[in-house]
């Protein structure tokens, strides 16, 4: 009988044991579950926070892309409308009545001429209000200040928008209005901007 109480011990030893062993596993086998949900969950969190980063820096440079593109719409816009404000003051300058034009003409003439005997260029267009009556009142306004007072016209320009070229020995001064505004874009750009864009 001896016997069977030793084997009996025995198994009774070896179940424990495997109970042990098996409540052991269980527990460490619980660890690892729960440091791998653990994991897993740190996982997701940072691969969402990736996820959100990336997405953030898409939107951010679709953003810059489109707030680029409306600067670039608003500065053209802006350009157009600057352009259009010296055309504007071009079309002014071409509408004046005839007094107010041939005035406005009369004192660019007695500035400009050298001589008193260049070549007057002007714009077919120009041809009645700047007549030979007008350009004979210039010549004797020219004598009385101590010039040749011989100025004659030359063949008409259609390039010429108001205004006129003088052509002397060896000189031209371009008073043309295209050409005197187009000369004032650059240093009035931004003052006409402040003025438009207030």
């Amino acid at each position: 009988m001896a016997l069977s109480k030793i084997t009996e011990a025995i198994r009774e030893e070896a179940r424990l044991e495997a109970k042990r062993i098996k409540e052991e596993a269980d527990r460490q086998a619980g660890k690892i579950a729960e440091r791998g949900r653990r994991d897993i969950s740190s996982y997701q969190t940072e691969e969402i926070r990736k996820a959100r980063n990336r997405a953030n820096d898409l939107k951010g440079k679709e953003l810059a892309k489109v707030r680029t593109a409306i600067s670039m719409d608003i500065l053209s816009l802006k350009r157009r409308l600057i352009e259009e404000a010296f055309q504007k003051a071009l079309l002014t300058l071409m509408r004046l009545p005839n007094k107010d034009y041939q005035n406005l003409l009369q004192n660019m003439f007695l500035n400009s001429v050298m001589e008193g005997d260049e070549t007057v260029i002007i714009s077919s267009e120009d041809k009645d209000r700047i007549s030979d009556e007008f350009l004979s009142k210039i010549n004797e306004e020219l004598k009385k200040r101590g010039k040749k007072g011989e100025l004659k016209f030359g063949p008409p320009d259609d390039r010429i928008k108001g205004g006129f070229i003088l052509r002397g020995k060896g000189v031209q001064i371009n008073n043309s209005f295209n050409v005197i505004i187009s000369n004032l874009k650059e240093p009035l750009e931004s003052s006409v901007a402040d003025i438009l864009f207030e």
